[in-house]
């Protein structure tokens, strides 16, 4: 998966928290591209929820573990059906008490997830996907899943925003609690029920961000960076 320090973008963590002492183990799902083809842990060729069962097996393998606390559906496919094939294989990995929490990755589409949450026999959990404009910041997909109560993880948060970082809201809230602009962004979406998803190799750049964490900015302040994300999302 993408992931993303404020100082290096190089690391690629399975899944983080900012706040959880503790390690989570997860993994995710991808259906093969042509490229894949030498690498992929399961016969492509075979069912879609064989390979689902298959990938997971070489992952509680490749992790020595026993238990999965998250599978993430990488994406949805073209056909609904078939993401309703992958995800009963997920249902059926999550009665076997293998898997602890289902979610989905790069789904964009509310109409997409509510579909799948309405087939669902073990409802998603959580939702992970990229952070930008083009997607209209999943303004409202983020909102859905409060409602659902449905945790959002989010990747390329710095990455693909450097126009929020030099923007005068950010770097006015960051001179003003003695932060970086990005860690305003991260401690923005933590307030906003995101979770963003980062990963470094140095143990300097890791406080520095799990440092974002330590205010609470005002309805008003909120309220600022919301119409920013607003005034840049592209509708879709």
């Amino acid at each position: 998966m993408p992931s993303e320090s404020l100082a290096e973008e190089n690391e690629q963590p399975i899944m983080s928290t900012h706040d959880m002492p503790f390690i989570i183990y997860g993994t995710a799902w991808k259906k093969q591209r042509t490229g894949d083809l030498d690498t992929v842990p399961y016969d492509p060729n075979a069912p879609v929820y064989e390979q689902v069962l298959a990938s997971c097996e070489v992952s509680l393998h490749n992790l020595q573990t026993r238990y999965l606390d998250g599978y993430i559906l990488h994406s949805p496919f073209k056909v609904f059906e078939q993401t309703v094939e992958a995800w009963r294989a997920m249902e059926s990995l999550y009665h076997q008490g293998k898997i602890g929490h289902l979610g989905i990755s790069n789904c964009y589409q509310l109409e997409v997830l509510q579909n799948l949450y309405k087939i669902a026999e073990i409802k998603p959990t959580l939702v992970q996907n990229r952070f930008y404009d083009e997607t209209g910041y999943d303004i409202e997909l983020r909102r859905w899943c409060r409602e659902h109560d449905i945790a959002n993880q989010s990747f390329w948060t710095l990455t693909a925003n450097p126009h929020l970082l030099t923007n005068s809201v950010l770097v006015q809230l960051a001179g003003q609690y003695g932060k970086a602009p990005a860690q305003v962004l991260f401690n923005y979406l933590r307030q906003r029920n995101v979770t963003p998803l980062t990963g470094t190799k140095s143990v300097e750049h890791m406080k520095l961000d799990l440092n974002s964490f330590d205010v609470n900015f005002s309805a008003d302040e909120l309220h600022q960076i919301d119409l920013l994300l607003e005034e840049f999302a592209t509708p879709i």
